[in-house]
C-alpha cells in the first residue's frame, strides 16, 4: 500500500544485494552517497552487526538499511495519469490497481515513482508490484541474519529511472536478478516514456524472434494511438556479457544495427538507489507498512531494554563498588581499632607508670619535706625555747609546740618570723605560719609560756 512521501534524515546507508550465491554489503555516507566500504558474506551467514544491525549509535547518526529484492518476481508497469498534482497519484493508482495488478490486490505490495514531467499523454508514473508472501519470506530471512530493513526495492527501478530517454525509439533492458534474467522494453515517443513492458523470453534460440515480435507489437500499438511514427531506433542496455551474446542475434532478427550501452555496475546502481532513497524514502519502497511499523517498534523496544539493562548493570556496579568500599572501610576500621587498642594499652600503662611515679615522688617529697621542716625548726628556734612537739601531717601541715620562759616571749615572735622567712631552694618553705595564742602555766614552780605554730607547707606541683 502506498504511503505519503517522507523526508528521510539518515546520514549513511547500507545496501544489501545477493548475486552468485553471495551477499554483498555496500556502505555509503552523506546525501551524495559516497562509498565508505564493501563486504561479502555467504547467503546463509549472519551479517556483521556493524553493517546490518542497529543500536544506540543510530539515535545520533541514523543509518538506512536498504535491501534489493532477489529472486522474488517484481512487476513494473508504466501508467500515464491525467493529473498535474503528485498528491493525487496514490488515489488514482488505487482506483486502477485491480486492473493493473497481475495477482489479487490483497496479495501484493505496491509502490510508485514519478519518472518525468507531465506531457499531453499524462503524468508518467512507474508502478512497482511484488507478491506479499515472497517479500515476507525475504524479510524473514534477513531478520534471521540480523539485517534490520528500512527500505526494500528492486534495482530495476533504479536502472530505469536513472536512464536518459532523450531519443525516440525502443530501449531494451536486460538485468540478472538472482537466478532470473529480466528483460524490459521501454518505448519513448516525442521525448516521453510511453510504454514499459516486461518480456518473458524463451531460454532457447527463439528469444530474438520473440523480442522482435514484442517490438513490432508495441510499434503497431503506438501507430494506432498516434504516438509511434516510422522505424524506431533500438537501444540495448545490459552488462558486458549480455551485450556480447545478444547483439549479433538481435541485429540479425531486426535486420538492422542497434545501439548498445553497458548498464551501470552494481556499485553504481547501489549509490543511485541510496540517492533516490535519501530524496524520498517511500518512492519505490516495497517494504510493507506493517513490517516497517513493527521494525520501528522492535528497535524502540530494544533501546528501552538495552537502556534498562545498562541502568541495571550500572546500578549493580555501583552497589558492588559501594559494598567494596564498605568492606575496605571495615578493614581500615578494624586495623585502626587494633592500633587504638594497642595505643590504649600503652596509654593505660603510661598512666599507671605516671601514677606510680607520682606516688614515689610524693613519698620522696614527703620525706624531704619532713626533713626540711625539722631542719628549719632546729635552725630557726632560739636556744631559750623548748620544743615539746613537732607533728608533720599529710605532707601539707606542720604543728610545732613548746614552752618558753615567761620573760622570753619576744623569742617566740622571733622564732615565728624566722619560720616565715625560711627558704628552701628559691621558694619559701611555708606558705603560711600562724602563731596561735599563747598561754601561761607553771611547771615545777617556774612560770612558762605555752606556744604553738600551725604551718602550711608550700609544696611544688608534681
Amino acid at each position: 500500500m502506498a504511503r505519503a512521501p517522507r523526508k528521510p534524515r539518515f546520514s549513511s546507508c547500507t545496501v544489501l544485494a545477493e548475486a552468485a550465491g553471495r551477499s554483498h554489503l555496500r556502505a555509503f555516507a552523506g546525501q551524495d552517497a559516497r562509498p565508505i566500504g564493501e563486504q561479502e558474506a555467504g547467503v546463509e551467514e549472519a551479517l556483521p552487526v556493524k553493517w546490518a544491525g542497529k543500536g544506540w549509535g543510530q539515535l545520533l547518526r541514523p543509518r538506512l538499511n536498504l535491501a534489493w529484492i532477489g529472486d522474488q518476481p517484481v512487476f513494473l508497469q508504466l501508467v500515464l495519469l491525467p493529473t498535474d498534482d503528485p498528491a493525487e497519484v496514490p488515489a488514482m493508482l488505487e482506483l486502477q490497481l485491480e486492473k493493473l495488478s497481475p495477482v489479487p490486490v490483497g496479495q501484493v505490495v505496491w509502490s510508485y515513482e514519478i519518472v518525468g514531467q507531465r506531457s499531453n499523454a499524462g503524468l508518467p508514473v512507474l508502478l512497482t508490484l511484488a507478491e506479499r508472501n515472497g517479500l515476507e519470506r525475504q524479510l524473514s530471512d534477513l531478520e534471521r541474519r540480523g539485517f534490520c530493513t528500512d527500505r526494500l526495492e528492486s534495482p530495476l527501478v533504479t536502472l530505469v529511472t536513472g536512464t536518459d530517454f532523450n531519443d525516440d525509439g525502443a530501449t531494451i533492458f536486460v538485468y540478472q536478478s538472482g537466478t532470473r534474467q529480466i528483460c524490459l522494453v521501454a518505448w519513448v515517443a516525442d521525448g516521453v516514456l510511453r510504454v514499459l513492458n516486461r518480456v518473458n523470453l524463451a531460454e532457447d534460440d527463439r528469444w530474438p524472434r520473440q523480442l522482435v515480435d514484442e517490438l513490432t507489437r508495441l510499434a503497431w500499438a503506438g501507430e494506432l494511438e498516434g504516438w509511434s511514427k516510422g522505424t524506431p531506433s533500438v537501444r540495448l542496455i545490459a552488462d558486458a556479457a549480455v551485450l556480447a551474446t545478444w547483439r549479433e542475434p538481435l541485429e540479425q532478427a531486426l535486420g538492422r544495427s542497434i545501439e548498445v550501452e553497458e548498464r551501470p555496475a552494481d556499485a553504481e546502481l547501489a549509490a543511485a538507489s541510496v540517492r533516490r532513497a535519501f530524496r524520498d524514502l517511500n518512492a519505490g519502497n516495497l517494504l510493507p507498512a506493517e513490517q516497517a511499523a513493527r521494525y520501528r517498534q522492535e528497535f524502540t523496544d530494544r533501546l528501552w531494554m538495552g537502556g534498562l539493562l545498562a541502568l541495571a548493570a550500572a546500578y549493580l556496579v555501583c552497589v558492588l563498588i559501594y559494598l567494596g568500599a564498605v568492606e575496605v572501610q571495615k578493614f581500615r576500621q578494624g586495623r585502626m581499632a587494633d592500633q587504638l587498642a594497642a595505643v590504649n594499652q600503652q596509654y593505660t600503662n603510661t598512666l599507671r607508670l605516671k601514677a606510680q611515679a607520682q606516688v614515689l615522688q610524693e613519698t620522696v617529697n614527703l620525706r624531704y619535706a619532713a626533713l626540711d621542716c625539722w631542719l628549719a625548726t632546729v635552725e630557726a628556734m632560739p636556744e631559750d625555747l623548748s620544743l615539746e612537739n613537732l607533728t608533720f601531717s599529710g605532707g601539707q601541715s606542720l604543728v610545732i609546740s613548746g614552752t618558753a620562759p615567761a620573760d622570753r616571749e619576744s623569742k617566740i615572735t622571733e622564732f615565728w618570723q624566722a619560720l616565715k622567712r625560711k627558704v628552701v631552694g628559691n621558694t619559701n618553705l611555708f606558705s603560711e605560719v600562724q602563731l596561735r595564742p599563747t598561754s601561761l602555766k607553771t611547771l615545777q614552780g617556774v612560770p612558762q609560756i605555752q606556744w604553738s605554730f600551725n604551718c602550711r607547707i608550700q609544696r611544688p606541683e608534681i
